[in-house]
């Protein structure tokens, strides 16, 4: 394993568990445990899932570009929930959320990097196989 397929290995892992943990902190602040005194809002729940559930199918095949497609979207929730951290009343979903946002985008644009450096490489070997085959 090359060093370049680590460190695309270690992003791709923080990326997935830190997406799976944003999807777990949006169903538990608005379905589990509403913050504000709310009750609990399904329709806000799809609200904030449905744009997130596209990129499923992108991580589990490790395509470089769904990464960079998740990592554009987190940036709307960064902007939503950075603005709340200026209310008065401030909830932790709404730290957890920045930083897990602010580590999605982060890892992300790395992972995506890496895994097209791989692919790189391996299409790169697969050449120098065939050429030598010939």
């Amino acid at each position: 394993m090359t060093v370049v397929e680590k460190k695309a290995f270690v992003s791709y892992w923080i990326l997935v568990v830190c997406y799976i943990d944003l999807l777990l902190l949006f169903t538990v602040k608005t379905l589990i445990w509403p913050s504000a005194e709310r009750e609990p809002n399904l329709t806000i729940w799809l609200f904030h899932m449905i744009p997130m559930l596209p990129f499923i199918p992108g991580l589990i095949k490790k395509n470089h570009r769904y990464y960079v497609g998740l990592c554009y979207i987190t940036i709307v929730y960064f902007i939503a929930s950075g603005g709340n951290l200026f209310n008065e009343k401030v909830h932790i979903y709404d730290w957890l959320t920045v930083v897990l946002c602010v580590v999605v985008y982060i890892t992300g644009l790395l992972a995506a990097r890496w895994q097209k450096q791989v692919e790189a490489q391996q299409i790169e070997i697969e050449q120098t196989v065939d050429s030598n085959n010939e």
